[in-house]
């Protein structure tokens, strides 16, 4: 009792306010902290969807590209204008490099050759498409991949 004499009323409180701090501490900085130590997580997880998504939006667009080439192929040999392995590589550079694709030429390659048909009265043409698309999670420790798409042209000998 002598000693809640001597102390005056502000001096319990303050008293009273140091439990309450101890059990209720200063959190002011706890999500800095946090973000510091999720944050680079979260963004190269982010960077890794947006990367998986690009690869596969330059993988349809080699489909879509080997497409239009065996479709051009096979109009142009109706037209009874038949085209050679070499003619048929630039058709396919060429429409890589245009809307809606436009791929990087020189990351681009098309190897078409001439293969026995197992159609009688038929060429084959094999058409192989690479692509190696820019990398830019490199940091992370991911290499550039090369995609590559094969197809085969069928027609009339």
């Amino acid at each position: 009792n002598l000693e809640l004499q001597c102390r005056s009323p502000g001096a319990i409180v303050m008293t009273r306010f140091r439990v309450l701090r101890r059990w209720f501490p200063d959190e002011r900085g706890n999500a800095a902290i946090e973000f510091a130590i999720v944050g680079p997580t979260l963004i190269a997880m982010l960077l890794g969807v947006l990367w998986v998504g690009l690869q596969m939006q330059k993988y349809n667009a080699l489909r879509s590209i080997a497409a239009d080439v065996n479709r051009y192929t096979v109009v142009e040999y109706q037209k009874d204008d038949k085209l050679t392995s070499d003619q048929i590589e630039s058709v396919a550079a060429a429409i890589a490099v245009k809307a809606p694709y436009n791929l990087t030429g020189s990351q681009f390659d098309a190897t078409v050759t001439t293969q026995s048909s197992p159609v009688a009265g038929a060429t084959d043409f094999y058409m192989v498409l690479n692509y190696t698309p820019d990398n830019f999670l490199s940091y992370f420790g991911i290499s550039a991949i090369t995609m590559t798409y094969t197809q085969n042209i069928y027609v009339p000998s």
